[in-house]
Parts: C-alpha cells; structure tokens; sequence
C-alpha cells in the first residue's frame, strides 16, 4: 500500500514537472534559449565560459540577453547583448552603434578597412532595430543607442548624422 502512495506522488509529481516544463517557453533542454546558447557558444573563444542573463524570448521564438564570456587571456569581458534568430543567425553586438559611427569617421578612406568600418555602423544599427522589434516589447532591457540609429537613417551621410550627435 504505502509503495502505491509513494509510486503514485511520484508519478503526479512527474506530470506536474513535464506540464511546468512545456509550459514555461525555454525550458526545455532543447527549446529556444538552449539552441541560442549552442549558437553564441560557436563564435566564442572559449565556449564553455559564457554566462548568460537577462534572456528573454521574444518574437518567432527569436531570443535576446546578454552574455559574459573568457577572452584569450582567461578574463571575463562583461556582458554583451545578443540576439539568436535561427541556428543560422546569432550574433553579439561588438560595440556600440555611436562607436562604430566614431571608428568610421576615423578612417583613412586609403584604409582597407574603410569599407567595413562603414558596414558596421549599419550592421551595429540593424541588431539594435532588431532587438526592439523584437524583443522590447517582451521585457528585455533595452539597448541604448543613444540616438546614433535613428540620426544615421535621418541623415543624408554619415557625417551629417555625426555632426547632429557632436561625434567627432
């Protein structure tokens, strides 16, 4: 008799473990946030140093939060937002939309890296659109790009975007 208790708790406990699970999105070791942490753990020096926070899943199941990794030289480099699209599309933001805009102005335009340092303004700008799109409006911290995205579109060039935000 007391074996039938026992078996039975268990069992009712199991289900009410496996309902929690299906029913708080991530949960499970196969939801959006493990496949995101799989994802962003490819890019880094060291994969098995990230801790994650503030996660959250947003819209399509797309996942935005931040991550705190080792650099090669053993240290962590503080949080930095990400975002996980699909299996194919997970990125960090390697600074921010004001210093790629700063970087940018700096450039030697006989500089090969002219070219990219311009395509980051617009890549930088695209993640930060994309995670308030995205996920804002599901309790993540938003991502504070202090103006440079929206100056950046308004602006016939990059200059001028500079000069409306006293980037020099």
């Amino acid at each position: 008799m007391w074996l039938r208790i026992v078996g039975g708790s268990v069992a009712a406990a199991l289900i009410v473990l496996i309902v929690v699970a299906l029913a708080v999105p991530g949960a499970l070791p196969f939801g959006p946030k493990a496949r995101a942490h799989e994802a962003i753990k490819k890019g880094l020096f060291d994969p098995t140093s990230p801790l994650f926070s503030e996660e959250v899943i947003g819209d399509n199941e797309m996942v935005c939060g931040f991550v705190n990794a080792k650099n090669r030289m053993g240290a962590y480099v503080g949080a930095t937002p990400y975002l996980y699209v699909t299996d194919n599309v997970a990125s960090t933001l390697p600074s921010t939309p004001k210093e790629a805009l700063r970087k940018f102005l700096h450039s030697d335009l006989n500089d090969a890296d002219w070219k990219e340092n311009l395509q980051n303004v617009y890549n930088e700008c695209a993640f930060v659109d994309l995670w308030k799109s995205g996920c804002v409006s599901h309790g993540s911290n938003p991502l504070n790009d202090e103006g440079v995205c929206q100056a950046v579109a308004d602006s016939k060039t990059l200059r001028d975007a500079a000069d409306k935000l006293g980037i020099r």
